[in-house]
């Protein structure tokens, strides 16, 4: 593969992940990735991926890789086989009639992710040559999310944020009446005006998101999540107000994660909410389970302090999402390239 080809390929799957992931017109998203003629850029996209732009986004994207094991269960579940996944046919042998001979391109696991199992993993995704590839916010850590998204459109979907939502929602209350010795009529009121600028956030969020970005909507609701706890629980008495502030931040996040992955199966939608509900359900669980173990062993003020954290996780990957989008951008066109 030539140099300008290697280029025109990464621009190709920058391009595809805008498609899906915004609402840019082509002409925009063209510029974004490097492409000096809109029109120019569409030849090349539909010699390259066989569509045009357009046709893009309402295609069935059944040529998908799976990076998190757990996912591919969630899939199974939904009745969609991918056929790049995690598979195990030693360890998994429940899943082999329903995986069959449509996982053409098993990836390994262990125990312990080594340095050796990334390796084969990455080989064999970049001989799939997927349509898209899924993993959550762990694996976009482990196999590296530029190095993903050289390979194909990548989609991370995280597990942590649902984690610091439900603890906030479980455990206000009783953070609220144990650590800064309020009434229960108090806590509730508290927890009441979070689900009243909560849900006026939901209903009103749409107006605004669509001018910043999905991505970057995610990051700057994540951040003003975390001033927003650590001005409560670090203040008085007189900063408790910020709890309830806080629901606006919240709203956002994760509807705003479903919208992208919705973009990703238009036709589709039903199972592609219910393949995000499940890992939700799962960090739900999760979230209560560290929270109240973390408050046993050290106390309610630091088992509650673990949303901070949940949090800051969520800034690291949407940090990771748009710098990887920014350092990895191609340079303009030459001109000679656009006259091939």
């Amino acid at each position: 593969m030539s140099p300008s080809d290697y280029l025109s390929q990464i621009r190709i799957n920058r391009a595809k992940e805008q498609l899906l992931t915004s609402r840019a017109p082509v002409k925009e998203i063209a510029a974004q990735v490097g492409f000096a003629d809109e029109f120019y850029f569409s030849r090349k996209f539909k010699k390259t991926v066989g569509t045009a732009p357009s046709a893009f986004l309402g295609s069935k994207k059944s040529h998908m890789a799976i990076m998190n094991f757990p996912y591919v269960g969630h899939l199974l579940a939904l009745g969609v086989v991918p056929s790049i996944g995690v598979y195990d046919q030693n360890r998994d042998r429940h899943r082999r009639e329903l995986l069959g001979a449509r996982l053409h391109y098993p990836l390994k696991r262990t125990k312990r992710f080594e340095a050796q199992l990334a390796d084969y993993n990455l080989q064999a995704l970049r001989e799939s040559r997927p349509e898209l590839i899924v993993c959550s916010d762990y694996d976009s850590e482990a196999y590296g999310l530029s190095t993903m998204q050289k390979m194909g459109p990548t989609v991370v979907i995280p597990w942590i944020y649902v984690m610091a939502e439900v603890g906030l929602a479980t455990w206000l209350p009783t953070y609220l009446v144990q650590v800064r010795g309020l009434a229960l009529t108090e806590g509730a009121f508290y927890l009441s005006g979070f689900y009243l600028v909560f849900t006026i956030g939901r209903l009103t969020a749409h107006r605004w998101i669509g001018r910043i970005g999905q991505e970057k909507a995610v990051l700057l609701c994540s951040l003003s999540a975390i001033v927003a706890l650590a001005l409560a629980i670090a203040g008085s008495s007189g900063t408790l107000g910020f709890f309830i502030a806080s629901g606006i931040s919240f709203a956002a996040i994760f509807p705003t994660i479903a919208a992208i992955a919705c973009q990703l199966y238009p036709a589709h939608t039903g199972k592609v909410l219910g393949f995000l509900f499940t890992p939700s359900g799962i960090g739900s669980l999760l979230a209560n389970a560290a929270i109240g173990a973390a408050a046993s062993q050290y106390g309610m003020g630091f088992g509650f302090s673990l949303i901070l954290i949940f949090l800051a996780l969520v800034v690291c990957m949407g940090s990771v999402m748009n710098g990887n989008k920014k350092k990895h951008q191609p340079l303009p066109v030459e001109p000679s390239l656009e006259n091939e």
